[in-house]
């Protein structure tokens, strides 16, 4: 997460480019706020539309300027430790966070109650890192290879898996599916043997065929580079964002360590299967990103999320369905929220950080600064200079009446409760003088 040891950019270890998140990362670097940033976001989003695989619609509409789910989203944008996105963005949170209790993990909530969380990938024994060149193009043979089983699969599966049914070269095939499938089984008893039935592929999806598949080879291939040293370990790894009302137990299904990844998502699965066949133990490291404190903001934090670590396997990752449709897949609870919203905005201290370097530069302090040191240093023309003063007083006139809709928006919210009316103030705040960019913060549970 150090900005001094890791910068953007192509190499061995960082084979996957994408400039808007390298801009991203930069600006991060430079101390802008998250509020300047967001643009950036947007157009992260913009690069789903671009992508043909996977319909993102709800990405599209979610960022639609000016709309309700805009500002939440730039809200939510705001939970998000600096160090933790840089990281997210970057590909590198198995690297900062596979060691349980490093303090990286300072960084990060605590995974009680909704929200969203991502599943980085690593390998045992190489401090978080990925594999390298050649291991990922064996991995891309095997999935191709799986992939090619379940069309044969497709084509028999009405006789029930009787090998009779192949020729023998799709019997092998099938037959490496199965033996890949074997490495997802926690009771050793249910493996299957040779001489076996054929048995519908583990992470066949009937309905995708195996376009899924063919688009993660594909999405192996982008990390693959002959120009760097194909013995590397990449540091970079490919991650799975999913959501949950209930996130501490929904990222544990995506452990192979822990069970038989029935409910994981079936790319990542299969990903974690084949790299088992090679021989290697792959570790998954669950992250939780985002915690939410309101039920509509879940599927917003999955799209939010998803487009940051650009995870769609399209793009650079384990993710198949379009971000912000399965935030009701797992049992509701209802009890948590206010818990969570304490936990955002009360036990962690980045949230209001974030939030006041936010205000600090869209109250004009930032303009303020930059003109005074563009004087200084010759760079502003009369004309720009003039333009500038002008911007100045006009934020200032602004901020003035803002601070007096403030001061009669306290006023009316007299019995909030103690220990959050700093922050529903700081919000409010945030509100008034971002011109509706942020939405109103919730209400503390002593309000109707």
């Amino acid at each position: 997460m150090d900005p001094a040891t890791v910068k953007p950019g192509r190499c061995a270890e960082l084979p996957v480019h994408n400039p808007l998140g390298d801009r991203l990362v930069e600006m991060l670097d430079q101390g802008e706020s998250l509020a300047a940033i967001f643009p950036v976001v947007k157009a992260m989003a913009g690069q789903f539309a671009e992508q043909d695989r996977i319909r993102c619609s709800k990405t599209k509409d979610a960022f639609e300027d000016g709309s309700r789910s805009e500002r939440e989203l730039l809200a939510l944008f705001h939970t998000i430790n600096r160090k933790t996105l840089r990281s997210l963005v970057l590909g590198f949170l198995a690297v900062d966070l596979h060691r349980e209790g490093a303090k990286n993990w300072e960084n990060v909530y605590a995974p009680n109650g909704s929200g969203t969380y991502v599943i980085a990938v690593s390998i045992k024994d190489r401090d978080g890192m990925f594999l390298n060149r050649w291991e990922n193009k064996e991995l891309a043979v095997r999935v191709d290879r799986y992939a090619r089983a379940c069309a044969v699969w497709a084509k028999i599966k009405d006789s029930y898996g009787q090998q009779s049914q192949v020729e023998p070269q799709e019997a092998d095939l099938l037959r490496q599916a199965m033996e890949i499938d074997n490495e997802l089984l926690v009771k050793k008893n249910q493996e299957w043997s040779q001489g076996d039935r054929f048995k519908e592929p583990k992470c066949w999806s009937g309905r995708g065929g195996t376009a899924n598949a063919e688009a993660l080879v594909q999405m192996l291939a982008r990390r693959r580079d002959r120009a760097f040293d194909a013995g590397v370990f990449q540091a970079q790894s490919p991650v799975y964002v999913g959501c949950a009302h209930q996130v501490k137990k929904r990222m544990l299904a995506h452990d192979p360590d822990l069970g038989s990844l029935a409910g994981s998502s079936s790319m990542l699965k299969l990903s974690l299967a084949c790299i088992r066949s090679m021989s290697l133990r792959p570790l998954v490291t669950s992250i939780p990103l985002v915690m939410v404190w309101e039920e509509d903001q879940i599927p917003l934090a999955e799209i939010l999320v998803t487009v940051l670590a650009q995870s769609l396997i399209s793009l650079h990752g384990f993710n198949i369905v379009q971000p912000g449709t399965n935030a009701g897949i797992d049992e509701r609870i209802t009890d948590h929220y206010r818990s969570a919203m304490e936990h955002v905005w009360l036990e962690r201290p980045w949230f209001r950080e974030n939030l006041e370097k936010s205000i600090a530069d869209l109250s004009g302090g930032k303009v303020y600064e930059e003109a005074v040191e563009s004087i200084g240093t010759d760079r502003l023309s009369a004309d720009g200079l003039r333009g500038a003063a002008r911007e100045i007083a006009a934020l200032e006139d602004e901020v003035r009446s803002v601070n007096a809709d403030l001061q009669e928006g306290l006023e009316a919210t007299e019995q909030r409760n103690e220990e959050l009316e700093r922050y529903n103030a700081l919000m409010d705040e945030v509100l008034k003088t971002g011109s509706g960019l942020f939405p109103a913060p919730p209400p503390s549970s002593g309000e109707g």
